[in-house]
């Protein structure tokens, strides 16, 4: 079966400036997000995990399972860990949860003079618990009498001649 796309010449740009089609068959799905993001507005407060005493305030605008899109005046360069800690108030007094760990994948500046942070969340390791050993319930022991038997009415009279 032939396909109703437009004939494009494979790895090459028309020449009024169409999209490149590659090769592959997943062409159209490259350049998806991993997760889908969610736009937040959640201030928090971030500092490195050898200086906790030096706090600074941020905003983070976006978050998704993977990571966490974090505005600041401060710039991190690639590859910094960082300790976040979101805050439930905006005068970054009570805190939301425990501290998440990230890993700085990429800085861009704004003319604002604020730096947007890419980062990646890193998730701790969940140890696996020591040997278990097994758990064996007794049965109850119920004695239901001598017998056990159930005979209906007229089964028994049956057997009686009756």
């Amino acid at each position: 079966m032939q396909s109703k796309r437009p004939g494009y010449p494979k790895n090459e740009r028309e020449k009024d400036g169409g999209m490149v089609i590659s090769s592959d068959n997943r062409s159209l799905q490259r350049g998806r997000r991993a997760a889908a993001r969610t736009e937040v507005c959640r201030p928090s407060l971030v500092w490195l995990p050898d200086d906790p005493e030096n706090k600074m305030e941020g905003v983070v605008l976006d978050l998704n399972p993977r990571g966490l899109r974090i505005r600041m005046l401060d710039e991190f360069p690639e590859g910094t860990r960082l300790k976040v800690q979101l805050m439930r108030d905006e005068e970054f007094q009570v805190p939301l949860s425990q501290p998440l760990t990230v890993l700085v994948l990429r800085t861009q500046g704004s003319p604002d003079g604020f730096f947007d942070h890419g980062t990646l969340l890193e998730i701790a390791k969940i140890r696996k618990p020591g040997p278990v050993r097994p758990i064996r319930v007794s049965r109850p022991n119920i004695s239901l009498g001598a017998s056990n038997r159930m005979f209906t009415t007229t089964s028994r009279n049956q057997r009686r001649g009756r």
